[in-house]
């Protein structure tokens, strides 16, 4: 019998193997039978390759799972630990910058406007509106936040007030080419409400959680708000002709505020004793030097783009004396 007509009448394979050797003795058959039963143990190897294959692709799925899973609780828990580790320091390091974004801005859109829409002071604006943004929702995440929830619902409700008009304001000057007076006058007034309730948050969070802010952070704070207060007011005097409408948004004149930035200088440089610290102030006194004189006579000379400019540097480099300090 071939070994086409043994697979074709036994189909199913050898069941009865003595049963088959009896009907089927002659030799040829025997081998066919050889040839089958090797065919029949290399199909159980494969098998059990294939089954063993697949519990090592099982077994490693597992470990891809039990890996991701703890890569997975390894990831939240240091954004847990990050979270908690956050202190009334942070919280009162964000209000500080939070103030000094909101002044930025202000300065910059008064600005952009007064200059005919100039795109590097409207991209200067929308950045400040941002950056505003994302370091208030950090600030809602530190956890000594939860203390202050009506302080800081306030703050977000003034947020949303000075942000809508200072859009809005933004849209005007893009569509029509000149500002709503009374809207821009609002968005400064919106402003200091902002700026007041921040200020009130950074001191009660001080008070209340026996923060020690060292003498040469506290201030290189103080002046860069002020700073910040003097190029607002003299880009809203001297960028527009309508700079004398927005006087009476500000409570304290320039005369006030430089004769106090000066005050407050000299004591840090008093205090401020470091290599690194001299050499900032050196930098920040050359560029104050230099533009103090046009800001006690703002009348008389205008240099709005240089007084904007070097704000910002010594803006800068007093923020960088204050996180020296901090840590």
């Amino acid at each position: 019998m071939s070994f086409i007509e043994f697979n074709r009448r036994f189909p199913t394979g050898i069941t009865n193997l003595p049963t088959i050797t009896r009907v089927y003795k002659n030799r040829d058959c025997l081998f066919h039978m050889d040839l089958w039963c090797v065919s029949r143990y290399e199909s159980a190897i494969y098998f059990a390759d294939q089954n063993r294959l697949t519990l090592q692709c099982r077994h490693i799925t597992m470990m891809i799972k039990k890996i991701t899973s703890r890569v997975v609780f390894v990831l939240l828990s240091m954004m847990l630990s990050l979270q908690a580790s956050a202190s009334p320091q942070d919280l009162m390091t964000n209000l500080h910058k939070m103030q000094l974004l909101s002044s930025m801005a202000v300065a910059n859109y008064h600005l952009f406007a007064g200059l005919d829409a100039d795109a590097k002071y409207g991209n200067r604006l929308k950045k400040n509106l941002d950056e505003f943004q994302t370091l208030l929702v950090e600030t809602t995440d530190i956890p000594t936040a939860d203390k202050y929830g009506a302080d800081v619902k306030a703050i977000n409700k003034d947020w949303m007030v000075f942000k809508d008009l200072v859009n809005s304001n933004y849209q005007d000057m893009m569509d029509q080419g000149f500002p709503d007076v009374k809207r821009v006058s609002d968005a400064d007034f919106a402003n200091r409400d902002l700026l007041r309730d921040l200020s009130q948050l950074y001191t009660k969070t001080s008070e209340e959680n026996n923060v020690k802010v060292s003498q040469e952070a506290s201030l290189a704070r103080s002046l860069s708000l002020l700073m910040q207060q003097i190029n607002t007011q003299y880009a809203a005097r001297g960028s527009t002709n309508l700079g004398q409408v927005f006087n009476g948004n500000f409570e304290r004149t320039l005369e006030d505020l430089g004769a106090e930035f000066e005050t407050k200088l000299k004591q840090l440089k008093q205090v401020a004793t470091r290599a690194s610290d001299k050499s900032l102030i050196s930098s920040i006194n050359s560029k104050w030097l230099f533009i103090g004189r046009s800001i006690a006579n703002y009348n008389e000379n205008s240099v709005i783009f240089l007084v904007s400019s070097y704000s910002e540097r010594i803006t800068m480099n007093l923020e960088k004396i204050a996180e020296m300090h901090s840590k």
